[in-house]
C-alpha cells in the first residue's frame, strides 16, 4: 500500500522510499497565483491511496470535502507541512506554500473555489432537506488553536479575506 509521504516524494521528483533526488526525472513545477510552488504528475490510481494511506493521519494530513468527490477526485490539506494536494482522474498536484499566510490564502481560495463542502444531504419524510457541510475553519487554524471569528466568516464566505 502506498503512503501519502510516498506520493509526496514522487511528485517531488524522489525517490518514494529514500526521499532521494530521483537523477533525471523530467517533473512539471510552477507556481500558484500566491506563488507557492506546484508539482504536477500524473499516475493511473485513484483517491482511496491518499484516503487509506496507512500514514494519512500521522503526516497531518485532512480530507477537503467538495461536491466532486469520488474515486477519480479528491482534496487534501495539510497544517503542519503547509502543503495542499488535489487528486483528479489520475493527475496528481502537490501545493508547497512558504509560509503561513500563503498557505491561508491557498485554503481560502480552495473554500471560495469548492463551495460549502457539502458531505451529505437528508431529506425528511416530510420533504425537508437538510445539508451536512464540512466545518472549514479548521483548515484555518492550526491543532487546538480557536478560529477567530474572522476565521469562521471567511470560511462560510460571509468575511473579508
Amino acid at each position: 500500500m502506498a503512503t501519502v509521504l510516498g506520493i509526496v516524494r514522487a511528485l517531488r521528483g524522489e525517490n518514494p522510499k529514500t526521499g532521494e533526488a530521483v537523477p533525471g526525472y523530467d517533473r512539471d513545477v510552477g507556481t500558484t497565483r500566491t506563488g507557492a510552488r506546484i508539482y504536477r504528475a500524473h499516475a493511473d490510481s485513484e483517491r482511496y491511496e491518499i484516503d487509506f494511506a496507512p500514514d494519512f493521519t500521522s503526516q497531518g494530513w485532512a480530507q477537503f470535502d467538495t461536491d466532486q468527490d469520488a474515486h477519480y477526485f479528491g482534496v487534501w490539506v495539510n497544517w503542519a507541512q503547509m502543503r495542499t494536494l488535489t487528486y483528479a482522474e489520475g493527475d496528481w498536484s502537490l501545493v508547497e506554500c512558504e509560509n503561513r499566510e500563503q498557505y491561508l490564502a491557498e485554503v481560502r481560495g480552495m473554500i471560495e473555489f469548492y463551495g460549502a463542502g457539502r458531505v451529505a444531504r437528508c431529506i425528511g419524510d416530510d420533504g425537508s432537506v437538510v445539508d451536512v457541510v464540512q466545518d472549514r475553519s479548521h483548515f484555518l487554524r492550526g491543532p487546538g488553536e480557536t478560529p477567530t471569528i474572522g476565521d469562521v466568516l471567511r470560511a462560510i464566505g460571509g468575511g473579508q479575506s
